[in-house]
């Protein structure tokens, strides 16, 4: 039962700006004070906190989206109608593939790769156990050995879908070849961006290095790029085609050509049309427009980002939905098995956090 003084309803709690940076348990406590620790947990540990499109939340330690609030069901106490149940590893972890060499798996936004030296506790990647260590409490619970990991690819920390993990460092770097030329290696992603491209399929190609706010970004060559691009940058090319538009934004397929930090985020934002939830790189959209208005902007290669800016900042009028994270999925992943060496192909679906973005497919 909940605390006497916590009346036995559904209690809805709206976004505040106070749960900025704070783990769930923190703000029930915050919200609820009556609850207390233990209620806290076991009202998430027995599914009865949603968000307010109903998604259940399951992990104590993760923190809230954005401007989402919350619906705590305590018309039955902290236990809920039926028994008391535990997050089970598989809310938080799919393994689509484990063999004896690699282990591919798909992975939720808001859970980190691997654990950063340094995070701050309250950071994102402190809140939630990082994916190589969920895949050795994922092998512990098959009573198998838990193996190190080596990472292959990573993916953002918003970022969901397929990622492949080795399970020795002589099969890592076999897989960690077929990323570099001739690419045996295949990664294609989903993003829903904003507005509508004037084409319905393209390259971006670029080099990219450091702007003097330390934000990754493309340089503006001008004229034609130089194969060997400016000095100390790196090139980066990124296929895309429109899958499907709304009024506002457009699901776009990309696919990596080089595997640069952020590759997809940087050219999207450069192109004028930002990844949808992008808070970081959707600043570089606002400053290649303001480079547009002020006339600072040359006239680019065809196959630079940069070239389709123009027509994105004529037609920046109607805002697209706000989303709770980046909207980019990593749905699909190809690749030679350094064992056998047959070509395996994974495919992932949209999420359920981003499936209501695409409206043809919902309705």
């Amino acid at each position: 039962m909940p605390p006497a003084n916590l009346p036995q309803k559904t209690h809805r709690l709206p976004w505040s700006a106070d749960w900025r940076g704070k783990r769930l348990k923190q703000v029930l406590r915050m919200a609820l004070p009556d609850l207390g620790s233990r209620g806290a947990l076991l009202v998430v540990t027995n599914g009865l906190v949603r968000l307010e499109d109903g998604t259940v939340l399951q992990d104590a330690d993760s923190p809230i989206p954005e401007g989402a609030g919350l619906a705590v069901d305590l018309r039955h106490g902290v236990h809920g109608p039926g028994k008391p149940r535990r997050p089970r590893l598989h809310d938080r972890l799919q393994v689509l593939h484990d063999d004896a060499k690699i282990v591919v798996v798909s992975k939720n936004p808001f859970t980190p790769v691997q654990p950063v030296r340094g995070d701050e506790p309250e950071s994102p990647r402190a809140r939630t156990a990082p994916l190589v260590e969920l895949l050795k409490h994922y092998w512990r619970a098959k009573g198998e050995k838990a193996t190190n990991p080596v990472l292959v690819q990573r993916l953002d920390l918003e970022t969901s879908g397929l990622i492949v993990l080795a399970k020795d460092v002589e099969t890592g770097r076999a897989l960690q070849k077929q990323l570099r030329p001739p690419r045996r290696m295949s990664r294609e992603y989903l993003a829903f961006v904003s507005g509508h491209l004037t084409q319905k399929k393209g390259r971006w190609e670029s080099f990219m290095a450091r702007n003097q706010k330390g934000l990754r970004c493309s340089v503006a060559v001008g004229g034609g790029s130089r194969p060997e691009g400016p000095r100390g940058t790196q090139h980066a090319a990124t296929r895309w085609e429109v899958v499907r538009e709304f009024p506002g934004y457009t699901l776009l397929r990309l696919t990596l050509e080089t595997g640069r930090t952020h590759q997809i985020r940087i050219h999207c934002a450069e192109a004028g049309h930002p990844v949808l939830g992008d808070n970081v790189y959707g600043k570089l959209t606002a400053d290649v427009f303001e480079r547009i208005d002020k006339g600072k902007l040359p006239p680019q290669p065809g196959n630079s980002p940069f070239a389709e800016a123009p027509a994105a900042r004529e037609s920046a009028s109607r805002k697209p939905p706000r989303v709770r994270r980046v909207a980019l999925h990593a749905a699909r992943l190809s690749f030679i098995h350094p064992g056998t060496r047959k070509r395996l192909a994974f495919e992932d679906p949209l999420p359920q956090d981003l499936k209501h973005l695409d409206r043809s497919a919902a309705g």
